[in-house]
């Protein structure tokens, strides 16, 4: 697992660590942050602050926020299609 480029229309937004992508599918599979950290073998507080780098880098505040933006944001395609996620239709607000 490399780490993976997201690409908007104008130039690179930002760049996802492979460690980064592993917190991430498991946030996806609403996995707790205690068992993400049991999962990896890391400390929670690890997982935590991975977590806060990753909303920091989505520009969210919650997991639900962070899986929101990743399905319906089409600059996160190439990421959803390498890690075979499905996304559902979201309501809309």
């Amino acid at each position: 697992m490399g780490a993976f480029d997201c690409i908007s229309k104008k130039k690179l937004v930002m760049v996802i660590t492979p460690k980064e992508q592993q917190v991430l599918v498991l946030i996806y599979e609403c996995k707790t942050d205690k068992e993400i950290a049991c999962l990896l073998h890391r400390a929670q507080k690890t997982i935590e602050k991975r977590k806060v780098t990753l909303y920091k880098k989505f520009q969210v505040h919650t997991n639900v926020e962070l899986i929101r933006k990743l399905c319906e944001d089409e600059n996160y395609a190439k990421f959803r299609s390498s890690h075979s996620w499905k996304c559902v239709n979201w309501p809309t607000r």
